[in-house]
């Protein structure tokens, strides 16, 4: 449970980053490939600790007999949260007939803004729950 805490302070450094990166920036300068590929990194190294993490501890809460049930209700929240990271994605996207890059920037600046404080949410959430996670761990 420490691990996948962990892995969602990447994420929200991640987000941070470029964050970072896009209040840096000219209003009139695409933001540097750097700062995506950096951030970009963060997410993959998160996700790749999430994944397995998320399957261990479906298997160490499960109780005798429930264990296909619960890697189940993982996979299925998994399938949601793509869902939802779909509609989250939608902060993000610029209307068609907007070519003011100022106002581009703010879109992006707003939406990465909340994607940090729903991984920032998600994490203290998660580091509260670790010691009533680790009294059910068998």
């Amino acid at each position: 449970a420490t691990k996948f805490a962990i892995s969602l302070y990447i994420l929200a450094l991640c987000y941070a980053l470029i964050l970072l990166g896009l209040s840096l920036k000219s209003p009139l300068i695409t933001l540097s490939l750097g700062w995506l590929v950096t951030g970009y990194l963060f997410v993959a190294l998160s996700e790749l600790s999430i994944g397995p993490i998320g399957l261990s501890i479906a298997n160490k809460l499960a109780p005798k007999g429930y264990h296909a049930l619960y890697i189940g209700v993982w996979y299925v929240g998994a399938g949601l949260s793509g869902k939802l990271a779909g509609v989250i994605a939608d902060q993000a996207s610029v209307p068609k007939d907007l070519h003011d890059s100022q106002a581009i920037t703010e879109i992006y600046i707003h939406a990465y803004g909340s994607f940090v404080e729903l991984a920032l949410i998600a994490a203290v959430v998660m580091t509260i729950l670790i010691p009533l996670l680790k009294r059910f761990e068998r």
